[in-house]
C-alpha cells in the first residue's frame, strides 16, 4: 500500500500542476517545492560523502539535485525539448524528411514535431517526476550483478498489489497527469491517452504483439541460458511458482489473483507509459523509464536492457496505432505467460 500512497501523491502533484495554469500562486508554491527538494537532495548528497560504501547513493542524489535545479530554468527545458525531439525523429526515421525535401525548413519541422513543451508547467512537473523517479529507482538496481534471472516474473501476490505495482495507481496517475476534470473532460482525457475502440486490424496487431513479445522473451531466455546466467532457472521457477500460487491459501484463488494482477499491471503501465508519458517524452525516454520501474525487483542492467528494448517495440505500436492496441499486446502476453506457468510450473 506504500506504493499506492506514493503514486497518489504524484497524482495530486500532477493535478496541482494543471490547476497552476489557472491559479498563479499554486505555480509559485510548486516551483518553491521543487527548489526545496533540489536543496534537500544536494545536502543529502554532501552528507553521504562521509560514507564510502554509499557512494552510489551520493552520486544518485547529487545527479537528482543538479537535474532538479536545472529544469527550473526555461533555457534548460528548451534544450531538453530539442534533444528529446531529435531522438524521437531519429529513431522513427522522421529526421530524413527535412533532409530529402528541400521545401521543408528543418527548424520549423522540428518545432512542429516537438514533443516536450518548455513553456508548459505540467510538462515541467512531469519532467521533475521523471528525473526523480528514474534516479531514485536506480538505487535499488543491482548494477554490479550483470546476469540475474531475466525471465519476466512478478512477486508473490497480495490483494493490495492490484492497487499498486503498476495497476490502478498507474491509471489514476495517468489521468491526473493529463489534467482530469481540470483542463480536460473525461472524454478529452481518453482522447489524449489514445484509449480508443480498436479496429479489427488493430486487434490483429495486438494479437501479433502477444506472440512477438513471447518470442522475444524466449530469445532472451535462451541467450542468458547460453551464457550461464540461468543455471539454476528451474529451481528458481519452481520456488517462485509454489510461492506465488499458494499465497491466497488455495490454488484456484491464487490463479485468479495472478491473472487479475497481470491484467491490471499491463493496463496500468500502458496507460501511464504509452498513453500519458510517451507523447511528452517520446518513445525512447518512456521506454527507459518503463525498464527502470522494473529495477525495484533488484534486477540487473541486462534485465533493464531487455525490458527497454521490448518497451521501444511497444512504443512504436502505440505511435502508429493507439494505446488500446499496446494494452492488448501487453496484457495478452502477461496472461499467456501466467497460463504457461500453470501448465509447466
Amino acid at each position: 500500500m506504500y506504493e499506492f500512497l506514493l503514486i497518489s501523491a504524484l497524482a495530486m502533484l500532477a493535478l496541482l500542476s494543471h490547476l497552476a495554469r489557472k491559479l498563479r500562486p499554486i505555480e509559485y508554491i510548486l516551483r518553491l517545492s521543487v527548489l526545496s527538494i533540489a536543496i534537500f537532495e544536494s545536502l543529502l548528497s554532501i552528507w553521504l560523502t562521509q560514507f564510502p560504501a554509499l557512494s552510489y547513493l551520493c552520486i544518485t542524489y547529487g545527479l537528482a539535485a543538479i537535474s532538479t535545479f536545472l529544469i527550473l530554468f526555461k533555457p534548460c527545458r528548451q534544450f531538453m525539448s530539442w534533444f528529446i525531439t531529435g531522438i524521437q525523429t531519429l529513431i522513427t526515421a522522421e529526421i530524413i524528411y527535412p533532409l530529402i525535401r528541400k521545401d521543408i525548413e528543418a527548424k520549423k519541422y522540428f518545432y512542429h514535431k516537438r514533443i516536450f513543451v518548455p513553456s508548459s508547467f505540467p510538462h515541467l512537473i512531469a519532467l521533475f517526476t521523471y528525473i526523480t523517479t528514474s534516479l531514485y529507482v536506480l538505487t535499488s538496481a543491482e548494477l554490479k550483478k550483470l546476469y540475474p534471472s531475466l525471465i519476466s516474473l512478478i512477486d508473490p501476490l497480495k490483494m493490495d498489489h492490484l492497487l499498486s505495482c503498476g495497476g490502478v495507481a498507474f491509471i489514476i496517475l495517468a489521468f491526473c497527469g493529463v489534467g482530469f476534470y481540470i483542463t480536460r473532460s473525461y472524454k478529452q482525457c481518453f482522447s489524449r491517452l489514445r484509449l480508443e475502440k480498436p479496429t479489427k486490424i488493430q486487434i490483429g496487431i495486438g494479437i501479433i504483439l502477444i506472440f512477438a513479445s513471447f518470442a522475444y522473451d524466449a530469445y532472451w531466455l535462451m541467450y542468458t541460458h547460453s551464457i550461464g546466467a540461468q543455471s539454476s532457472l528451474a529451481v528458481r521457477l519452481s520456488h517462485y511458482n509454489s510461492a506465488s500460487f499458494a499465497v491466497a491459501g488455495a490454488f484456484f484463488p491464487s490463479v485468479i489473483l495472478a491473472l487479475l494482477f497481470t491484467s491490471f499491471t499491463a493496463v496500468g503501465e500502458e496507460i501511464l507509459i504509452r498513453g500519458a508519458l510517451q507523447p511528452v517524452f517520446g518513445i525512447l525516454p518512456s521506454a527507459l523509464l518503463h525498464a527502470l520501474l522494473h529495477s525495484q525487483l533488484n534486477h540487473a542492467p541486462l534485465f533493464i536492457l531487455q525490458v527497454a528494448l521490448w518497451s521501444i517495440f511497444m512504443g512504436f505500436s502505440r505511435k502508429y496505432t493507439n494505446t488500446t492496441t499496446a494494452i492488448i499486446g501487453h496484457a495478452g502476453f502477461n496472461l499467456l505467460t501466467v497460463l504457461l506457468y500453470l501448465v509447466n510450473p
